[in-house]
């Protein structure tokens, strides 16, 4: 038990920490040393001090490339960790690994940038190669296709017959002027050859794909000089006018509610068999005259 001194329990002159070493070093008389021996003894006491430091430096350094490694922070966090610890010649030294990290960086990424741009380059050229191709097959199917053009149109409308009416009505095919359901039919079986009718014994073509089928070939700039040879680019655009009354007469009969929709349909395959079986013969015996001429 500690003893009283002056009345006060709490007195520390009874402490067990009055025994330890730190306390009788500080307390206990020192002996005189030479300088030589305070000069060793703060040598070796730096030599401790650097050795602690480095091996902190070493142990938080790892740390934090764990943290980085682990996508726990940033390279650039972790630098500003390690510069906000290091001193003097140390916090240089590290300044200047990171710019020699940075320096290898932006040359592998150059190197990168430097490899894409050449890959870019041979494709480029290769495409530029290859459109060059295209465009000169696509120059030399133009020309095939124009010369075969001219060459039905002399075949069907020749020169001397400029003048007098057009193939068709020679070959007595008189386009349809009124509209009306067994027009719209007529006029798609003259417009679109027979490679594009829907085969024998198939229901009537689709009414919107019939349409546009048929406009393809009616239209006066998909061949050269066909307008003039079926009447003139005026009697085109009658023709035109005809077909589209024609097209919305049976959308307006399809959608009326005179008849069931089966017998609609059965009427409108009807009209569209008689055109076809009709214009079908008539450009048969036609061919047969031509052979035999």
């Amino acid at each position: 038990m500690p003893g009283r001194v002056s009345g006060n329990e709490t007195h520390p002159i009874g402490d067990p920490l009055w025994d330890t070493d730190e306390v009788n070093a500080l307390v206990t008389k020192k002996e005189p040393v030479s300088e030589a021996e305070q000069k060793e003894r703060n040598k070796k006491r730096n030599q401790l001090a650097y050795q602690k430091s480095v091996q902190e430096m070493q142990t938080l350094q790892a740390q934090l490339t764990g943290f980085v490694a682990a996508n726990k922070m940033t390279q650039d966090e972790m630098d500003s960790v390690m510069l906000s610890r290091l001193h003097g010649q140390y916090r240089v030294r590290y300044r200047e690994e990171i710019l020699k990290r940075k320096n290898s960086e932006d040359e592998r990424r150059l190197a990168e940038v430097q490899g894409e741009r050449e890959r870019d380059k041979v494709a480029y050229e290769q495409l530029q190669t290859r459109t060059q191709h295209l465009r000169s097959q696509a120059l030399d199917f133009k020309k095939h296709a124009m010369s075969l053009t001219a060459s039905l149109t002399t075949i069907f409308d020749p020169h001397e017959f400029k003048l007098q009416t057009n193939h068709l009505q020679r070959n007595g095919i008189v386009w349809p002027e009124v509209p009306s359901p067994q027009a719209f039919y007529m006029i798609y079986a003259i417009a679109v050859p027979f490679a594009c009718w829907p085969p024998d014994g198939s229901p009537r073509p689709e009414l919107n794909h019939a349409f546009q089928s048929a406009n393809l070939f009616l239209h006066p700039d998909k061949a050269f000089q066909y307008a003039d040879a079926l009447g003139g680019e005026d009697r085109m655009n009658d023709i035109t006018k005809t077909f589209q009354a024609s097209r919305d007469m049976i959308k307006e009969y399809m959608e009326s509610s005179e008849t069931s929709a089966d017998e609609k349909t059965e009427l409108l395959n009807s009209f569209w068999e008689l055109r076809r079986i009709a214009l079908a013969c008539h450009t048969a015996s036609d061919s047969e005259e031509l052979y035999r001429t």
